[in-house]
């Protein structure tokens, strides 16, 4: 079901809240896994495929989310850049791939990389469900695969 995709990645940019700090005056762990929700919600909508709250069918659940933190982030007035994309689907899957950075390159890489696997879900049935091709035909808008 993987093809070329148009190589497109989606952006958002996110404002840290002086509450996503912790005690050691750093952004919790917690916060960071709600910025790539943010971005990942977004980059939904503008693929148009997110679901409405009120949807039985139609949504996708995550499976799997793995965070991998790179360097720390604190609290500033200034935005952060989360970049989201789709790095694989299959007909029960789909992968994607996500980056906190600062919004103007600083030389240093990002924040965290991300993967979160999200699975077409039936809320009505309550069992998962494949892949719509309409579904694909939105999400291919933001596939960059990954390399082999």
């Amino acid at each position: 079901m993987s093809d070329g995709g148009s190589g497109l990645k989606h952006r958002s940019e996110l404002q840290v809240r002086w509450g996503d700090q912790d005690a050691y005056q750093h952004v919790n762990n917690v916060a960071y896994a709600a910025y790539l929700q943010e971005a990942r919600a977004e980059m939904l909508d503008a693929a148009g495929v997110r679901a409405k709250a009120s949807a039985r069918q139609g949504t996708f659940v995550v499976a799997r989310l793995k965070v991998e933190y790179l360097r720390q982030l604190t609290f500033r007035p200034a935005p952060i850049a989360v970049t989201t994309w789709v790095s694989a689907m299959s007909p029960a899957r789909i992968t994607l791939r996500c980056e906190i950075a600062e919004p103007v390159d600083d030389g240093l890489g990002p924040y965290c990389r991300g993967l979160t696997v999200l699975v077409p879900y039936d809320l009505e049935n309550d069992y998962p469900r494949r892949v719509s091709e309409a579904e694909k035909a939105a999400l291919t808008h933001f596939l960059v695969p990954d390399p082999q």
